[in-house]
């Protein structure tokens, strides 16, 4: 809690919230989705498979993580002390009102922190695939800052972030280390004409009305 009222007694107050909310929405999730025809274009289809793997893999955690808690946020367990500034927008959701934003924030719990999890993992993915010094940068700055703006914001514990970041290194393990290329192979081969007719013919051959279904569907099988 200590962490959370120094952060808010920074000044000058209206630069630092300002700042501290744009972080925060970067990390509400927009961003993440023109990354994946970015990566596909001007990296790799491989890499950009592979940037799938570690959002999926993080938002499958944190939904884990999240259903077995039920941790209030900050500024609603102690809000004479922890401050509240709710921007409207939240990602893709217009929230009209301050009561509809708390409402929202009272339906979910404050550990672990998904904004945390998801820049961590993100970021170090992109960073990996960044050679400029300048991006490199960026994309720490985008690590650090965007779980001390969730902190800023009283909306999280400093638990709850570094818990988050931790989750989200493991999620860069694991989903950098998965077998992308036998997908990428796979997605390939799918694609040629050659497969598409195998396929076809399979089906025809498959039928459920022909009596040598069974026998079919593993000649199929063997072909493909």
């Amino acid at each position: 809690m200590a962490l959370i009222l120094w952060l808010q007694a920074l000044e000058p107050h209206a630069l630092w919230c300002s700042v501290f909310m744009v972080f925060s929405w970067c990390g509400d999730g927009p961003l993440y989705f023109p990354l994946f025809p970015f990566l596909y274009w001007r990296k790799a289809p491989a890499v950009a498979i592979r940037y799938g793997y570690v959002v999926g893999l993080a938002v499958l955690l944190l939904t884990v993580m999240k259903a077995q808690t039920t941790t209030p946020r900050p500024f609603l367990v102690a809000p004479d002390q922890v401050a509240f500034w709710p921007s409207a927008l939240a990602g893709f959701t217009w929230f009209p009102s301050r009561d509809a934003f708390i409402d929202a924030y009272r339906r979910d719990p404050s550990f672990p922190s998904g904004h945390a999890l998801c820049a961590t993992a993100v970021g170090l993915y992109l960073y990996a695939y960044t050679a400029s010094v300048g991006g490199r940068a960026v994309l720490a700055s985008f690590v650090v800052l965007i779980p001390l703006a969730r902190l800023y914001l009283g909306v999280h514990y400093p638990t709850d972030v570094l818990v988050g970041s931790g989750l989200g290194v493991l999620v860069f393990l694991l989903a950098t280390r998965l077998r992308v290329d036998v997908l990428t192979a796979r997605l390939t081969c799918w694609s040629t004409p050659r497969t598409t007719r195998a396929f076809l013919w399979c089906r025809r051959e498959a039928a459920p009305g022909n009596r040598a279904h069974s026998a079919r569907y593993a000649e199929c099988f063997n072909v493909m």
